[in-house]
């Protein structure tokens, strides 16, 4: 009897046991396939027509659009120096002088030499001219003994005496003409080694070779400088012209393809904060420079671009230009600046947000290449994946070329989910502005976890 008793007990403990542990399962279902039911918040906006302006910005140096270096051309100790930092000069004005005594005493003996040889070609040329009047003599003594010979008054010895005597005479005169040529030269010579001195003299002087201002000055009173001819000279300073100024920037390989001469661009001068200046694009260079990436062996090539700064975009602004001189411009040498060159422009044309464009592999097959995509809104309630062509984009919206109508919606957000985790069919849910703007601030903190 007693163990009847026990094994119903034990019997009924195992059906309890057995009801609560299914009981469990039941709710970790329910609460598991709940969550995966749960509709994912997210943000569309309508495909619109907008003007898009496509640009490429790059950061870069101010300098003048006119600026020359003044080296030295010729060597030695400066004795005059007659320039500051920010002088304005003329052109012609007086600006260094060399210690002249080397050069003058140069120019002096150069005058010597070229005179020793007018002298040389002088008396060249009087004993050609005695050369000449000898033939003369000779040949008429010899004419008079060819009569005597002819008439057997003399030897026919003194007949061939009298004939070498012209030949001598004749190559007298031969002699003497090369002299008088050899001296000619000589005289050339002297006298570009003259124009040579005279030149190097000039060149102690130092004068302002345009109107401008003084940018750079690289020597004091006291220094020696170099210059020669096989060798660039020491470079004392440089004028530059202030009322026209530039950004040199340096384009990408990838980017520079798409700029132009005459293309517009906004620049922005970090030492005048958020205040900008317009300008276009002047030079493009025809040759890429390489520079080796610190991290790794790769090349970056880009293209050297010159953008003028238009003085419209400064001028008649006090706080800008108090203090600056007239007929100059607010910024100085080597001040850095931001570029954006706009590069095309397109009107009223279909877009989205950028955000809104991720790439997808559609077809199934392995080799299949990914496409440019977008997630559409259906029945308010689901998202379709849409392959689109893209056109260009500023930095906010795309052109889209084909794949979408104006007014389709598209999913903008979040972040983490359209980049990553959405897929065709999916079923979502748009958030009210409230839960956007939630939304919005984990997106932040999800790109900025990924690095993004």
């Amino acid at each position: 009897m007693a163990n009847t008793t026990g094994t119903r007990r034990k019997r009924t403990g195992l059906i309890w046991g057995s009801l609560v542990a299914l009981l469990l399962i039941v709710i970790l279902l329910v609460v598991f396939l709940g969550g995966n039911k749960k509709d994912v918040g997210v943000s569309v906006e309508p495909a619109t027509r907008r003007t898009i302006i496509a640009s490429v910005s790059e950061t870069g140096k101010i300098e003048p659009v006119l600026e020359v270096k003044i080296a030295a051309d010729v060597s030695g100790e400066v004795v005059a120096l007659d320039i500051t930092e920010g002088k304005e000069v003329k052109q012609g004005d007086l600006l260094v002088s060399i210690r002249p005594d080397n050069y003058q005493s140069a120019l002096e003996q150069a005058q010597a030499g070229l005179n020793g040889s007018i002298a040389a070609e002088l008396q060249a040329a009087a004993a050609v001219a005695q050369a000449s009047v000898q033939i003369l003599q000779d040949s008429a003594n010899l004419t008079r003994q060819q009569q005597l010979f002819g008439t057997g008054v003399i030897p026919k010895a003194e007949l061939e005496a009298a004939q070498l005597k012209v030949s001598i005479a004749r190559s007298q005169l031969r002699a003497n003409e090369a002299s008088l040529k050899a001296a000619r030269y000589s005289s050339e010579s002297r006298r570009a080694s003259l124009k040579t001195a005279q030149s190097d003299l000039r060149k102690t002087t130092i004068t302002a070779s345009m109107n401008g201002t003084i940018t750079r000055q690289n020597i004091r009173f006291g220094e020696r400088v170099v210059g020669t001819m096989q060798m660039q000279g020491t470079e004392l300073f440089r004028i530059a012209d202030l009322s026209r100024m530039q950004v040199v920037v340096d384009i990408n390989e990838n980017d520079i393809i798409h700029v132009h001469i005459g293309d517009s661009a906004l620049v922005q001068v970090d030492a005048f904060g958020e205040e900008k200046f317009w300008g276009h694009v002047t030079e493009i260079a025809y040759s890429a420079a390489s520079s080796a990436v610190a991290t790794s062996t790769d090349q970056i090539t880009s293209f050297e671009v010159k953008v003028e700064i238009d003085p419209k975009s400064y001028q008649g602004k006090p706080d800008l230009m108090r203090g600056v001189k007239a007929n100059a411009s607010p910024f100085l040498p080597g001040m850095s600046a931001q570029v954006e060159i706009f590069t095309q422009r397109e009107e009223n044309v279909l877009s989205v947000p950028l955000q809104a464009v991720t790439v997808r592999k559609i077809d199934k097959d392995e080799d299949a290449e990914p496409q440019e995509v977008v997630f559409v809104l259906r029945q308010k309630q689901f998202a379709q994946i849409r392959p689109i062509v893209t056109g260009i984009s500023d930095s906010k919206y795309i052109m889209i070329k084909e794949g979408l109508k104006e007014g389709e919606e598209v999913v903008t957000g979040p972040y983490r989910m359209l980049s990553k985790e959405m897929a065709d069919s999916m079923k979502i849910m748009v958030l009210d502005d409230a839960g956007k703007s939630k939304q919005r601030a984990s997106e932040d903190k999800a790109k900025a976890v990924d690095g993004k």
